[in-house]
């Protein structure tokens, strides 16, 4: 706006000192000529007065006549022009004489005494006419030293006009700058908000009216989102239950199959038995896992928090994992010590319990999992690491996403679900605190989860 002001107001200058400049030199130029041309009307009147003094011919008379009237003409023009007032009075002086002279030539003879002393005067009107002249291009000198102070004066405005307005153009700009900062934070908050999985907070947006007709579209997304998390959270928890009953018939007739209720079986039936009862074991754990994924998203899990020995919770995970680190012949180097916790038990198990399997699913066999647990300052520090693949550096951003799945693939014949590392996350956010993946530069993958510690913490 300041910007197209200035060049509004420097297109006005210059058209107006155009128009002052195209004004004063047609001014100059007409004035210049008339004087001149006057100036040689006089010199062609007396010429034909004075020749038709001696030759008595009234073709001569009539030319006199003919140059006068041109002369009044001329001279008429000249003064309707905007003439200063010194050269108005010069120009109405010089046709005065002119009359004067014009008034004892038609009333007396040629060769009458009053008649030759009017022609006399002719030369002083020429003379006359020649001072206007001069005094003509003299006043286009001045015209042209005033229009270049004009300009000068108009270039001095601009310059400063430039010079205000460009810092008011650059200030506007930032506040305007500001103001559409402050109504796009409202947009940057709520995106943030449902980016961090809050859809029940409705979003509205103050402002213009098509920034708040963003802000009813945005909050309409929040809520078909809502819809679509409530959706998929009853569809998993159906999904998940129906599951169950025929899953608990599959493992029960394993069960009865390995004990060998039904009769004896030979070693490769037995073998068969164990290989089923063992894949439902895994397909309950799964289900149970997408249950309680569920049940954590729609916050339908009663938490009851407690003091928690979180050293003690480790050992009693680790001893339930003890089969599978048999089987694989992989070794649990646990370093804890002693901490208490306040928090849901159940949750906090949960944490261990899926971080130590997802490192038993991927360590090789005769490898290590290293499980230290530490206290620094007002926080808790819960390491799990594994010697397997690792954690592709494109699979960083989204391994703790729900069904997400990264490069690295576990070693054993059944793939997980994608959903225990989203419990965990689920379960540490719950608890106020946070898990993250660590670059160590070593081998395999290290996630360290951080909880806050209270004053009901301190409790013995």
């Amino acid at each position: 706006m300041p910007l197209s002001a200035g060049l509004i107001i420097a297109t006005v200058e210059m058209e107006y000192l155009a128009r002052q400049s195209t004004a004063a030199v047609y001014k100059s130029v007409r004035v210049t000529q008339g004087s001149r041309i006057l100036g040689q009307q006089l010199i062609a009147m007396e010429r034909a007065v004075r020749q038709f003094q001696v030759l008595n011919d009234p073709a001569l008379y009539q030319a006199y006549m003919a140059n006068r009237r041109k002369f009044r003409d001329i001279l008429g023009q000249m003064l309707e022009l905007p003439l200063s007032e010194e050269q108005r009075q010069g120009f109405g002086a010089l046709a005065r004489k002119e009359s004067e002279i014009y008034d004892v030539l038609s009333r007396y003879a040629l060769d009458a005494d009053a008649s030759k002393q009017a022609l006399n005067q002719f030369s002083g009107l020429a003379r006359q006419a020649q001072a206007l002249l001069a005094e003509s291009n003299q006043l286009v000198g001045e015209e042209v030293n005033a229009l270049q102070e004009t300009a000068r004066k108009s270039k001095e405005w601009l310059f400063w006009q430039a010079l205000i307005l460009i810092p008011a153009a650059v200030a506007m700009a930032g506040l305007f700058t500001v103001l559409i900062r402050r109504y796009f934070r409202q947009f940057d908050k709520s995106i943030r908000r449902l980016g961090d999985g809050d859809f029940e907070t409705p979003i509205k947006v103050t402002g213009p009216r098509d920034l708040e007709a963003l802000g009813q579209q945005l909050d309409w997304l929040r809520q078909r989102l809502v819809e679509l998390e409530e959706a998929k959270t009853k569809f998993l928890r159906h999904v998940s239950h129906e599951l169950k009953t025929p899953l608990a018939a599959l493992r029960e007739g394993a069960e009865l199959l390995c004990d060998q209720v039904t009769g004896r079986l030979n070693p490769q039936q037995l073998e068969v038995a164990r290989i089923l009862r063992d894949n439902s074991l895994r397909l309950q754990k799964l289900i149970e896992d997408m249950l309680r994924f569920s049940l954590a998203g729609s916050n339908q899990i009663e938490h009851i928090p407690e003091v928690v020995r979180l050293d003690q919770l480790i050992k009693i995970v680790l001893s339930d994992h003890k089969p599978t680190t048999l089987s694989k012949r992989v070794k649990l180097v646990a370093d804890l010590n002693p901490v208490r916790v306040f928090g849901d038990r159940e949750r906090l198990k949960a944490i261990i319990d899926n971080l130590v399997s997802n490192a038993l699913k991927y360590s090789p066999s005769d490898s290590s999992v290293k499980v230290k647990l530490a206290q620094e300052g007002n926080q808790v520090h819960l390491d799990v690491c594994d010697s397997g693949p690792g954690v592709a550096s494109e699979d960083g951003e989204r391994i703790f996403d729900s069904f997400y799945q990264g490069r690295a693939q576990p070693l054993g014949p059944v793939k997980g679900t994608g959903l225990g590392l989203s419990i965990v996350k689920e379960s540490v956010l719950a608890h106020g605190g946070h898990i993250e993946l660590i670059n160590s530069g070593q081998r395999g993958a290290h996630f360290r989860v951080t909880l806050p510690l209270t004053v009901a913490e301190q409790r013995p």
